[in-house]
């Protein structure tokens, strides 16, 4: 299960920023990488995990701030196809999450 977080907070005072820049180091200490600017993405073991993370992050967004949770399964994660400079490249090439080996 893949979680999507989008997001969109306001900028223009130093409130606002300092607000933003919080938010940001919350979704980088869930452990999320990013896809592009205020688009971070991460894999989970279960929906309900992901659900939970996507409930904790949700109370901390700042006044104004709009977020969106995506919730992806692996095969849908899959079919993503992204383009650099009209390139496209395979999702074998993009970052695959680490596996777990249990003994």
């Amino acid at each position: 299960m893949w979680l999507i977080v989008a997001f969109d907070l306001p900028t223009k005072s130093r409130k606002q920023r300092l607000a933003y820049t919080q938010f940001r180091k919350k979704i980088f200490k869930e452990g999320f990488i990013r896809l592009q600017y205020s688009i971070y993405a991460r894999h989970f073991q279960t929906q309900a995990l992901a659900s939970a993370v996507a409930d904790r992050l949700g109370k901390h967004l700042a006044e104004n701030g709009v977020v969106s949770f995506f919730f992806m399964t692996d095969k849908q994660f899959d079919m993503t196809r992204n383009f650099f400079n009209s390139s496209q490249i395979d999702c074998e090439e993009q970052k695959k999450p680490e596996q777990f080996l249990i003994f």
